[in-house]
């Protein structure tokens, strides 16, 4: 299981409010949905910041990095910037 640090877990708190609170209180299930829906596994998260960041393995070893974040316009403008190889 991810034990995520609790300095990431103030930041949140502290940054996103009841959003933030409601967030971390459904993160292992979020873990989970991710794992199974895109067949891999999360591994032990990089230094966070604002955002989960971890390595992980697809189930044919394909290695990737999945993003985590609390939904809102700061990441959708960051969406929008991204382009996706």
């Amino acid at each position: 299981m991810i034990q995520l640090p609790i300095n990431f877990i103030k930041t949140i708190k502290s940054v996103h409010k009841k959003k933030g609170d409601l967030w971390l209180h459904d993160f292992h299930r979020l873990i989970e949905e991710c794992e199974e829906r895109w067949q891999l596994q999360i591994l032990q998260p990089f230094d966070l910041s604002y955002n989960f960041v971890a390595p992980a393995i697809r189930i044919d070893g394909t290695e990737l990095v999945v993003k985590l974040v609390i939904p809102g316009k700061d990441f959708q403008a960051e969406v929008e910037r991204t382009i996706f190889i």
